[in-house]
């Protein structure tokens, strides 16, 4: 179709994703069989992995080969986000939405390496430090790189100046309790 971002049947799996409220428009929609089957895939995984929680050889959710599987799934949606991206900023004129565009590669690319760079760091480490590693600093990177995403819409952003937010009020601009504007992209 003229919407797909590439040709053929990867197009065709890959163009819902560019009206998200296509989505739910049943399961005739192969990026919603796509979203799906990525899900289970991850639930799947999840639970086999914790067959192995018992074994006294592994310190980490990803030490066995459920985990890496979660690992690979990570990088190749990683693989896809940059092809996305690059594809959306190749193909964008204005300036502020190019800006945008790659600040949101550039965060997007933290989050998604920061738990395999993780995994990988406690391959290196001694067996005892690697839980630690792997829990703490997980919830701490993501954290932080979830951080990062999130102030790409904050009110300064690059976000709110390119989208229609910046021409309307806010609820909470008019005080609480008065009626005042919502965006509605």
């Amino acid at each position: 179709s003229a919407d797909a971002p590439v040709e053929g049947a990867l197009g065709r799996l890959v163009s819902g994703l560019q009206r998200p409220a296509k989505l739910l428009s049943g399961f005739k929609s192969p990026s919603l069989c796509l979203l799906t089957a990525i899900a289970v895939s991850q639930l799947a995984l999840q639970a086999l992995g914790r067959r192995y929680e018992e074994d006294f050889n592994n310190f980490h959710d990803h030490e066995h080969w459920p985990g890496l599987v979660l690992i690979l799934i990570r990088l190749a949606l990683c693989a896809l986000f940059v092809f996305a991206m690059r594809r959306s900023l190749n193909h964008e004129e204005q300036e502020g939405v190019r800006d945008f565009l790659a600040l949101l590669l550039v965060y997007g690319l933290i989050w998604y390496f920061c738990l395999p760079l993780l995994v990988a760091l406690a391959m290196a480490l001694p067996p005892y430090h690697r839980h630690f590693v792997v829990a703490g600093g997980s919830v701490l990177l993501q954290a932080g790189a979830l951080t990062l995403l999130s102030t790409l819409f904050l009110k300064s952003s690059h976000y709110y100046r390119i989208s229609s937010l910046a021409h309307m009020g806010s609820v909470l601009d008019s005080g609480f309790g008065k009626a005042g504007k919502l965006a509605v992209d």
